[in-house]
């Protein structure tokens, strides 16, 4: 039998990766759907987010932030349409999905406890991207953007969602720090995606520098500058709010925190998927397995954490007197926003 394949200059049967890559491509799921962008400052609330939209049908999550931009995460991309397939899969892999196929899947908090399977061959990846892109004239960056998401849901090889009703999927989603604070950024993603959405977290400025200052002490460890951050990313958040608000979602962190159940079917209203049907489904998940919380501070819970609402007993009382004078117009403004939008959905 073995040697009928051979001659039939089909795959060989022992070498493993060839035959998946084979299958893979045989049944390859297309990711085109429309984007959900998620992006604010550090330490808001992100990847609980992403984690708590994991398990859903109408959805493919990315499974970490999404590391497109050059020279870093935190730029759209701007992608030259003469160059060839390899240059654009030159600039758009992603480097942390080789090294959680490496290393397992876990987040870089303090005390991230997690580490899950990630089972992702990067050959596969760039396989089916040119093949992909062969099969099309390429007309827009939207083209090539559908083909690397295509492609690299399609090389996570134990994504649960893959087996999904293709029909029923309507977005997927991703999270990435800071993208949002240029809005040159913004603009080139509803460029490439007007039927997409832009969703950002607002957490409350006391318990985030909390939170970020022990997370990334030399990014965050300065008050004056990390206010100035947390500032410009909730400016950066209203500002698209005002610009698109039948495109922005806003989400107050403690809310979705105290509320997980509330806000994530205000958030399925919002973007017309189906609502989670019971409260019970509420909880972080990665690829539909729970995962530990993110966390600055140490935890070993697979629960959505209550006590990161309020974190200001780890700071000195000078630092929070002096974010709150700094921060705290914005945030009531904010809150304020986030509140009334809340009612308006509800009704």
């Amino acid at each position: 039998m073995f040697e009928t394949v051979r001659r039939a200059n089909l795959i060989d049967p022992w070498n493993n990766d060839s035959v998946i890559s084979e299958q893979r491509t045989r049944f390859v799921v297309p990711v085109n759907q429309p984007l959900v962008l998620i992006s604010e400052v550090q330490r808001s609330g992100g990847t609980l987010l992403t984690q708590l939209l994991d398990q859903h049908p109408q959805l493919h999550v990315h499974p970490s932030e999404l590391h497109i931009g050059r020279p870093n995460k935190r730029f759209w991309p701007k992608l030259n349409l003469e160059l060839s397939a390899d240059d654009w899969f030159d600039q758009l892999w992603e480097h942390p999905a080789l090294l959680h196929a490496r290393d397992g899947y876990s987040k870089p908090g303090k005390y991230s406890h997690a580490t899950l399977p990630f089972l992702f061959l990067g050959t596969l990846q760039k396989q089916l991207f040119k093949q992909l892109l062969e099969e099309k004239s390429v007309q827009s960056q939207r083209d090539i953007l559908d083909a690397y998401a295509t492609s690299y849901f399609n090389a996570w090889l134990d994504y649960a969602g893959l087996y999904r009703d293709p029909k029923t999927v309507k977005y997927w989603v991703t999270f990435v720090a800071r993208v949002s604070f240029d809005p040159d950024n913004i603009t080139g993603f509803f460029s490439d995606y007007p039927d997409g959405y832009f969703v950002s977290v607002v957490r409350d400025p006391v318990s985030w520098f909390a939170s970020a200052s022990r997370y990334m002490p030399e990014v965050y460890g300065n008050v004056e500058e990390a206010c100035n951050l947390w500032h410009h990313s909730t400016e950066r958040a209203l500002a698209e709010f005002q610009s698109r608000p039948e495109k922005v979602f806003l989400v107050s962190f403690e809310q979705l925190v105290a509320n997980s159940f509330e806000i994530i079917n205000n958030l399925c209203d919002f973007l017309n998927i189906s609502p989670i049907a019971s409260i019970d489904c509420i909880r972080p998940t990665f690829n539909g397995m729970p995962i530990s919380s993110n966390s600055s501070f140490d935890t070993s819970n697979y629960t959505v954490l209550q006590n990161s609402l309020d974190r200001s007993k780890y700071l000195a009382d000078d630092l929070i007197c002096y974010i709150r004078q700094y921060c705290g117009e914005l945030h009531e403004d904010a809150m304020a926003l986030i509140a009334s939008l809340g009612s308006i959905r509800r009704k």
